[in-house]
């Protein structure tokens, strides 16, 4: 299959993915905290499937994903529906790269945003910080 094929049909399930995840996000907001979970493993999810299509574009340039906040790059804000994440590609384990400011996703370094996804180069989902708590952590 050709490079550009694969980018649409990668696109397109991306879409999809964030369409189905939004839905479920929308349809649960204001439930237990057990529903809130649920969201939180969505958002997880979405972020992981970003990081994939960003992946996938960036080996068309001959580039690789390294500390970049997914949920932040222009190319990228379209897919990315959760006004109170952001999504961070991070180094496992982790790096000084990851702690460099310029690295870091602007929004939740200047408090605007609570709540980050984590994953790895390899789109693994490393890190959900929710609500003050670490929910997923398999850097510890």
């Amino acid at each position: 299959m050709d490079k550009k094929r694969r980018s649409i049909i990668l696109a397109i399930v991306l879409t999809l993915s964030i369409i189905f995840s939004y839905l479920g996000y929308s349809s649960i907001v204001g439930d237990s905290s057990q529903n809130e979970m649920k969201v939180a493993y969505q958002v997880a999810e979405t972020c992981r499937q970003l990081c994939l299509y960003a992946k996938d574009i960036l080996s068309q340039q001959n580039r690789s994903l390294s500390s970049e906040c997914l949920s932040e790059i222009p190319s990228l804000i379209t897919y990315w529906h959760y006004s109170d994440w952001v999504c961070d590609v991070v180094h496992v384990p982790r790096s000084p790269e990851d702690n460099l400011p310029e690295n870091q996703c602007k929004k939740f370094r200047k408090g605007l945003v609570k709540n980050f996804v984590e994953v790895d180069q390899n789109c693994t989902i490393v890190r959900i910080y929710y609500n003050g708590y670490f929910i997923e952590d398999i850097t510890s």
